[in-house]
């Protein structure tokens, strides 16, 4: 890796709101620290559809970050008077010196309707309490959570508010955070367990943060870029979560922890590229952890959270694409995919299919190109993995279905005359030439003669520029598809221009740089100029 870029990674400018708080170690909670405020002021709990503040005030030390001498994996507030560090999943160490008195939990956010001590003795302070649940979707109308502290050096006090005071100049903390399953004596035996000191909690994030972009080597052109690879790569690191409830047997990564924590095949899909550049060694899990939840139908939900699945429109057939990408020759990652994939084609084609041997877009209420030719890319995965795994029943059986699908993609979705890709209305009465299904449809693989795709190419895929209205997702397709096609020239001028949009936007203060998809597809453009 390049030395500018990870020193920049291990940097911080503050944790502001609730997309950007301080987050290692996959945890589901994320602190709001910076300069111009004393301590830790916002405690965010990621669940579920939305994520919401515990609290508004959680640790008062008197003293405000230090942005100079903290790292991604040690915070410090003040002049070394306070040091923090996770050293678990929601678990975090503190230690305070020539400081006689900090504030717990000062002040109670509305989204916490209920919060009582369960016991305090001096060494052990345990918190349990309720969080409002914000989506009418959600059957749980409150989250219960249980906080624990163990005073490692000092004393905890609940008397005239919560706080810890002083043994001999020095306070260290351990806290520890639990929800759904959480009891008061779970929680006590993990803070028995907790490192004696901040530096310990430190040396394992450090290892938590070189874990997961252990394989990064980004060849940046100029100090821009390096700086924004690394809050790309920290915006992607402070995404994955070790959730609750139905998400709690992986580590799942979210499209914002700050408002959208719940998992979705279709963004894991474009993350992973991301991930894999970064070399984060998690990028499996994050597969099986959609395999793992699809429903016994086969059906895959457009979108899982601790508690529920969204019950309306299926996430589009990405898992196969997604499974191939990850496989390298880990058969028993195979294994434990394939019966997912096969479950998910089985609903496509029999229980979503329509009568012109389609399927229909619940998003858009119409029969477009592209997502038919995502399911026909998925089809042809799974044959690819029958053949890989020994199947060759499935393998022909899969063949035959992917074939009739494509069949019914050309009779009915392509514009021969005109050379393009169209999306109909559900009668078939309108039919609409598209050139972003026109790029899917020929990235997905559904074939016409080579002079004609390439012909579609030069003349409608080169046509869009890489504007920011033009999506991320986009982007990966368009680029993808021009390598495949050998359009190399064009491939490394859209790499550039996005490359650089990116890296002004990040500069600029704009959204883009707070999409992960968009932050997923810069670290792998600069990969594969790498």
């Amino acid at each position: 890796m390049e030395d500018n870029v990870y020193s920049l990674i291990k940097k911080v400018n503050g944790f502001p709101d609730a997309e950007k708080t301080y987050s290692p170690f996959f945890s589901s909670i994320g602190l709001c620290a910076t300069e111009n405020e004393n301590g830790v002021g916002r405690m965010y709990f990621a669940y579920n559809a939305f994520t919401r503040a515990l609290f508004e005030k959680t640790l008062d030390f008197g003293c405000a970050l230090n942005t100079e001498k903290s790292s991604i994996y040690n915070l410090v507030f003040g002049e070394d008077k306070v040091s923090l560090s996770f050293w678990k999943s929601d678990g975090i160490i503190i230690d305070c010196n020539g400081i006689d008195n900090i504030g717990l939990f000062s002040k109670v956010s509305s989204s916490t309707t209920d919060l009582w001590v369960d016991n305090c003795d001096g060494e052990y302070l345990i918190l349990q309490g309720y969080s409002r649940n914000g989506d009418a979707r959600d059957s749980d109308s409150r989250v219960n959570f249980v906080i624990g502290v163990r005073a490692l050096c000092g004393n905890l006090s609940n008397e005239n508010g919560m706080h810890a005071r002083a043994v001999n100049g020095k306070i260290t903390l351990a806290i520890c955070f639990e929800a759904l399953k959480a009891t008061a004596k779970y929680v006590r035996s993990v803070l028995a367990n907790a490192p004696a000191d901040v530096d310990s909690a430190a040396k394992i994030c450090h290892r938590w943060l070189k874990n997961n972009i252990s394989g990064a080597e980004f060849e940046t052109e100029n100090e821009d870029e390096a700086s924004a690879a690394a809050y790309a790569a920290k915006e992607l690191l402070f995404n994955m979560t070790k959730a609750q409830g139905e998400l709690e047997s992986f580590i799942t990564p979210f499209p914002s922890r700050g408002s959208k924590p719940y998992a979705s095949l279709t963004d894991i899909f474009f993350l992973n590229y991301g991930y894999s550049a970064l070399g984060c060694p998690l990028t499996k899990d994050f597969v099986k952890q959609v395999s793992h939840n699809r429903r016994p139908t086969g059906k895959i939900p457009s979108f899982m959270t601790s508690t529920w699945a969204c019950p309306g429109a299926p996430a589009q057939p990405f898992l196969g694409k997604a499974v191939i990408n990850e496989i390298e020759y880990d058969y028993s990652f195979g294994w434990d995919t394939f019966s997912a994939i096969e479950s998910n084609n089985k609903w496509w084609t029999s229980t979503a299919i329509n009568k012109y041997g389609l399927v229909t877009d619940a998003y858009e209420n119409k029969i477009t190109a592209s997502l038919n030719a995502l399911l026909l890319n998925q089809l042809r995965c799974a044959v690819d993995l029958a053949a890989q795994l020994g199947l060759e029943e499935r393998d022909d059986k899969w063949k035959l279905i992917s074939a009739n699908l494509e069949k019914n993609i050309v009779k009915y979705l392509y514009d021969k005359e005109n050379n393009i890709f169209c999306d109909a209305d559900t009668s078939m009465a309108t039919v609409l030439p598209s050139v972003s299904s026109s790029i899917i449809a020929l990235w997905s693989g559904v074939e016409i003669e080579n002079s004609k795709a390439l012909d579609m190419i030069r003349n409608c895929v080169l046509t869009i520029d890489n504007e920011k209205s033009i999506s991320p997702e986009y982007i990966f397709f368009k680029y993808q598809l021009l390598k495949k096609y050998h359009f190399d020239d064009e491939a490394k001028k859209t790499s550039a221009e996005y490359i650089s949009t990116f890296t002004q936007d990040y500069k600029d203060g704009g959204e883009m740089a707070d999409n992960s998809i968009a932050c997923a597809l810069y670290l792998y453009l600069l990969d594969e100029r790498s």
